[in-house]
């Protein structure tokens, strides 16, 4: 079982994805079972599971097309809209400063981008900074999920971004499209780079975070669960027994990512 010891820091934890790396399963599970909205009255609601109640992914209220699990992803998407940040801001500092124990969790894919990013001007460190100047947090802790074999997330990727084509074009054709050099390039260098996503995340917060990368092949390889892991092992105070998080489901509510990656060998060769 993991160490069940609680502490009195107040801990910050972020997941920063990549793109298709199981960021949907994690953020749906923590949404699930670890919930904190605001209602019009501004009292927070809390409805945990038994497991995770030291534990808080704050509730964001759904705007335009962002799912609640999605509620984060304006703090890097919406940049040049203030107002989205102002209101998620808000909402996280209120549930901060509402919980007897100040142990947040949240995250969102769109965290996973860092440097020049030339297609999207989007910054994720940037916006972890700001969470951190927020809620002054005295632990933070940044997640990095590893997919591999490396092509796979690729795979994904390419799969994603011509989802809304009727054929899906020839990998070759997909690659070296002149009208889509900038976008490309940035997925290459970012979300298709979560070893470079930690280095730039140790070389933004050093000695003030830690950085862990989960392996999903290894996880998988020991038919275990990426989100259980997740808590098991980041959290460190929620009860578990064989890295699964005591009185949950087996699996969590995941989609799964691993296993073929959903293309033909033709396909697959091209590459």
């Amino acid at each position: 079982m993991s160490d069940s010891t609680t502490t009195t820091k107040s801990r910050l934890v972020v997941f920063v994805g990549p793109h298709k790396s199981a960021s949907s399963s994690i953020q749906e599970f923590f949404l699930h079972h670890a919930p904190s909205a605001n209602n019009s009255t501004g009292k927070v609601i809390q409805n945990h599971h038994p497991s995770l109640t030291n534990w808080t992914w704050p509730f964001i209220i759904r705007r335009r097309s962002y799912q609640p699990r999605k509620g984060f992803a304006p703090l890097v998407t919406e940049y040049k809209d203030p107002g989205w940040e102002k209101v998620i801001h808000e909402t996280i500092l209120d549930v901060w400063k509402s919980s007897e124990k100040k142990q947040l969790i949240l995250g969102t894919e769109e965290l996973d981008r860092f440097g020049t990013t030339p297609w999207s001007g989007r910054d994720g460190l940037t916006a972890i900074e700001k969470l951190v100047t927020l809620l002054q947090p005295d632990s933070i802790d940044i997640v990095v999920n590893y997919r591999r074999p490396r092509s796979h997330q690729w795979i994904s990727i390419w799969k994603q971004l011509t989802r809304k084509e009727k054929k899906t074009p020839a990998y070759s054709e997909y690659l070296c499209r002149d009208d889509a050099y900038d976008m490309l390039w940035e997925y290459l260098d970012c979300v298709a780079n979560p070893i470079g996503l930690a280095d730039a995340l140790l070389d933004q917060f050093g000695d003030r975070a830690t950085v862990h990368i989960l392996d999903m092949h290894g996880i998988s390889k020991k038919d275990l669960d990426i989100s259980h892991v997740f808590a098991c092992e980041i959290l460190k105070d929620v009860p578990c027994t064989n890295e699964w998080v005591d009185g949950m489901p087996h699996p969590a509510l995941l989609n799964q990512k691993f296993g073929n990656p959903g293309i033909t060998q033709q396909q697959l060769d091209e590459m």
